[in-house]
């Protein structure tokens, strides 16, 4: 691999001159190989044209193949800046400098005090957070949450995982969300954008089965469940010993009422969690759990307005 690799060199020298991370999504170099082969078919640069076949073809094969020798540079890199084959290559520059360091896997950058963000990978990349501590950082494919994990210990045991993904709902999907954690510091994660990050929240909210499972404060199983009537609506359910119904309706929340358009679903079942959540910590009355919804559901309408 590493023959190869260095054959190559004047490839990845220009590369990294644009590009020091070498960390890539494997969507957006896919669609920039194609834009390549469009501008060399322009150019007149290749004897003919790539068909839109062999065009796809050609930017699936060479996406995987530049995403998994970056990889190997990067762990080279990283176990040893001065690796002679990589310094044959990238010069120099292949030192790890502030703000361009790269993670032991090779997936991702330091990002320097002055900006506390930083790329990822599904595996990890280190940023710097708060009080100027370094952090490796991830998307968890199993877990579907993104991590963090302190330069200084190593081992899942040690991941902190994020309390939420935010990103501005009114803006780019094709820009990158952030990973809020419990001191308030914010993670961009650059290995997912905004619309795949909501394809896959879809994608796991039509699956069969309830949104949430629990336990009320009474010993009864408890469940969040997707429901339509009149309109689409999110409802936590009691199961119940007797009756025709297995479940009985406590509360109930309807998507419409959480706002319009791609977030309103989200938002929706996130209130409906809380509630139920706080139905699980304390006997309620059917008055107080409504009670509850109505200011979540209220506190969601200002937050909104005032954006």
């Amino acid at each position: 691999m590493i023959a190869r690799i260095v054959e190559a060199k004047t490839f990845w020298a220009a590369l990294h001159r644009i590009h020091p991370t070498l960390v890539f999504v494997q969507k957006s170099l896919h669609a920039a190989l194609e834009l390549l082969a469009d501008k060399q078919a322009a150019d007149g640069a290749w004897t003919r044209p790539l068909s839109a076949v062999e065009k796809a073809d050609m930017a699936a094969r060479m996406s995987k193949r530049i995403r998994c020798q970056s990889r190997h540079i990067n762990q080279a890199r990283a176990k040893n800046a001065e690796t002679p084959w990589v310094v044959s290559m990238l010069g120099t520059a292949a030192h790890p400098a502030v703000g361009e360091d790269v993670d032991p896997e090779g997936n991702g950058t330091t990002e320097g005090a002055d900006s506390p963000s930083g790329g990822a990978d599904d595996d990890e990349s280190k940023v710097a957070g708060a009080a100027q501590e370094e952090y490796f950082v991830g998307r968890c494919v199993e877990r579907h949450n993104a991590w963090r994990q302190s330069h200084a210990s190593r081992g899942h045991a040690q991941r902190e995982w994020a309390q939420k993904m935010d990103f501005d709902e009114e803006g780019d999907l094709n820009a990158f969300p952030d990973a809020v954690f419990e001191d308030g510091v914010r993670h961009e994660i650059k290995q997912i954008t905004v619309r795949d990050l909501l394809a896959k929240q879809l994608a796991r909210s039509c699956m069969r089965g309830p949104l949430w499972k629990g336990m009320s404060a009474a010993g009864a199983e408890t469940r969040l469940v997707r429901m339509k009537d009149r309109t689409p609506l999110i409802a936590l359910q009691e199961k119940v010993s007797k009756g025709r119904e297995p479940f009985r309706m406590v509360c109930m929340t309807t998507i419409s009422s959480c706002g319009s358009g791609r977030m309103a679903e989200p938002r929706c079942i996130e209130i409906m969690k809380e509630v139920a959540v706080a139905y699980t910590e304390a006997v309620m009355t059917k008055e107080d759990i409504y009670k509850l919804r109505d200011e979540k559901v209220q506190a969601t309408i200002v937050t909104r307005s005032k954006l």
